[in-house]
């Protein structure tokens, strides 16, 4: 049962991190402030990095310049709503 628990909030968190990129660029300390204010669990660049790669893996392009994280694609039409 734990370890469903723990699926279910890696995929929260690799979609709030879609939700965040989608509206702005964001550098790993943003990530990390994201996805340990929805666990309240320190999270590592080495984590962030593999939400990230998740994402590229799921179809979109993420691009890093400057120490921050870009989309610059959404290859689905989604609706990113915080009430959703």
């Amino acid at each position: 049962m734990r370890e469903n628990f723990k699926e279910l909030d890696t995929g929260l968190k690799v979609f709030e991190i879609l939700k965040y990129l989608a509206k702005q660029e964001a550098s790993y300390y943003d990530l990390e402030q994201l996805t340990e204010s929805l666990s309240r669990k320190e999270c590592s660049d080495e984590t962030i990095l593999k939400y990230i790669n998740t994402l590229k893996f799921a179809g979109l392009k993420i691009t890093k310049t400057e120490n921050k994280f870009k989309l610059e694609n959404l290859p689905f039409m989604i609706n990113l709503t915080d009430e959703e």
